[in-house]
Parts: C-alpha cells; structure tokens; sequence
C-alpha cells in the first residue's frame, strides 16, 4: 500500500498543472554541486513533497517512488525493446536534507542501473511497455509518486514553418497519487504534474511548493 499518510487515496480523475524553469541554470547548479540533472530532478520532487507533507502536519520518513530508468548498457543482445525499466524504490523525505534526498536519488538509480536483475522482483519493471494499464495501475497503487526526466531535442523544433515554443508533458497517474514529468527543450526545462484529485485536493498548493523546491536546489 501507498507509504504517505496523507496521499493515500485514489480516485478515477486527476487534475493537471504545469511550469517551467530555465534548464541552463538547473544544468549549472547540478554541475557545481557534482550532481546530476536527474539527481536534482529527484531531489527536488522529494523535497516538494515533504514540504507538502510538512505543510498538512502529515511528515512521512519515506515514500515510495515509481521512476523509469535506461539500463541499456546493460543489454547485451542489442535489443531495444530492454532499454527502459520501471524501477519502485523508496526515498527519503521528511527528516532528510536536500542533500540527503539527492544522494539517496543517485544512488538508488544507479543501483538499478547496475544492476538489472532487480527489474525481475519488480511488478513494475516489464520493459516491453506492454503491460496493460489496469495491471500498471494496479501495482502502481502500491506506490506514492511516479517521477520521470526526459531529455528533448537542445534546438529550436519547427511544424510547417511554426516554431514549437514549449512541450508541457500531460501523463496519467496510472494508480500512483502524483506524476511528475520533466522534459527538456531548447534550454527550457517543462514540468508537468499530474494529482490523482482524491489523493491530492489541494493541487494549487502543491504546485507552489515544487517551483519553490525547484528554485532553491
């Protein structure tokens, strides 16, 4: 069942909001701190999910995250269809300092990619993306947050002439309480959120809490 004491409801519908921040300067604070820009992606979901918790007089230590890894550069027969898994592993939140939520975010990714046999202890981890939703869903439930980082094109892209001038992510919560998806473009880094309306009601504020968790990784 979901770790949070206070997202723990579920819903059929789900509300959706979005912002964005200037990747170059992500990219910088990433690069000085010796992080990456997935382990500050990471690190700062966790720390805007504690505020929210902190916020509700709900802390919880740990929540449990649904978050797609590359492992392909564990796959030895060339196939693309193992490049991505679902890892589910828990993170630290309250009770755990910035720096703390982003080490244990680099360290659990790189334990899956290291070492892919997780994946089969895993009912999240099938890697065909073949699985259908309602069984996604159903092992999802058991999981707090859903957390992707997904690189896009560095350049301008054009349709038809026409400059793409942003691309906010819309993703289900496919049975978890929140997603959350950051895609990256032309030195702009977009998020989307997605909240399960039963597990969280109050999206509005969520949503301050993450820009200002971003802002202040």
């Amino acid at each position: 069942s979901s770790l949070s004491p206070l997202m723990a409801g579920r819903s059929t519908t789900y509300r959706f909001a979005t912002f964005d921040l200037p990747f170059d300067q992500m990219r910088a604070a990433a690069k000085r701190r010796g992080d990456t820009v997935n382990d500050i992606f990471l690190g700062s979901v966790s720390t805007g999910i504690a505020r929210y918790h902190d916020r509700h007089g709900r802390p919880t230590r740990r929540l449990r995250f649904n978050i797609p890894i590359s492992i392909r550069k564990a796959v030895k027969d060339g196939s693309s269809s193992n490049a991505v898994t679902i890892a589910r592993f828990e993170l630290p939140v309250n009770g755990a300092s910035l720096d703390e939520r982003i080490k244990a975010a680099h360290d659990e990714v790189k334990r899956w990619r290291d070492e892919p046999a997780l994946t089969l202890a895993n009912p999240l981890a099938d890697v065909t993306w073949l699985v259908p939703v309602p069984v996604l869903a159903s092992a999802a439930r058991a999981s707090d947050v859903t957390a992707s980082n997904v690189p896009g094109p560095p350049i301008p892209v054009y349709i038809c002439g026409a400059r793409m001038v942003g691309t906010w992510p819309l993703v289900p919560t496919v049975g978890a309480a929140a997603n959350i998806t950051l895609v990256t473009y032309d030195g702009t880094a977009f998020v989307g959120l997605s909240a399960d309306e039963t597990a969280i009601p109050d999206l509005d504020e969520r949503m301050e809490r993450h820009i200002s968790s971003w802002r202040h990784a």
